[in-house]
This record gives structure tokens, C-alpha cells and sequence, in this order.
């Protein structure tokens, strides 16, 4: 199984803050946004950990949770 990239560099404008009419858990709109770059892009995520922290009103260390809870290795996925 190919493993999906996710590389800390680059930007993404995301907007998609609404989940099925409720507001979403800050993780779950992290994690939504990353998949969805990644679908865009072949497998690939390209961002910054402050960029996309200033999108979705975050600190930092928040998108590190997430990754490093919901996009690890033993689940197909290679951060850079």
C-alpha cells in the first residue's frame, strides 16, 4: 500500500468549517482539511503548521495533535 505525504510547507484556503449543520470538533475540521488537500493534490499535503493554524483559528501545537494522532505511519501516512 502506498503511503500519502503530508509535507509542512506551502498554503491552503479552507472554508469548510460546517459538518452535517453542527459545528465540528477543531480535530475534525483539521483532519477534514488535510484529506481534502491530500485529494486534490495525488496524496499529497503541502502547508505550513502556522498557516494552517491561522485558517482554522488554531494554535500550532493543535495541528501537530492531529497529526501526529490521526495520520501516522501505521496508518499509511508519511509526515515530512
Amino acid at each position: 500500500m502506498p503511503l500519502n505525504r503530508i509535507i509542512f510547507f506551502g498554503r491552503y484556503k479552507y472554508n469548510k468549517f460546517e459538518q452535517g449543520g453542527t459545528m465540528a470538533k477543531i480535530s475534525d475540521i483539521i483532519e477534514e482539511m488535510i484529506k481534502d488537500m491530500m485529494a486534490e493534490n495525488n496524496g499529497l499535503a503541502e502547508f505550513t503548521r502556522g498557516r494552517l493554524a491561522e485558517e482554522v483559528n488554531c494554535v500550532p501545537s493543535q495541528i501537530t495533535y492531529v497529526l501526529s494522532t490521526r495520520f501516522t505511519n501505521g496508518q499509511g501516512y508519511r509526515v515530512e
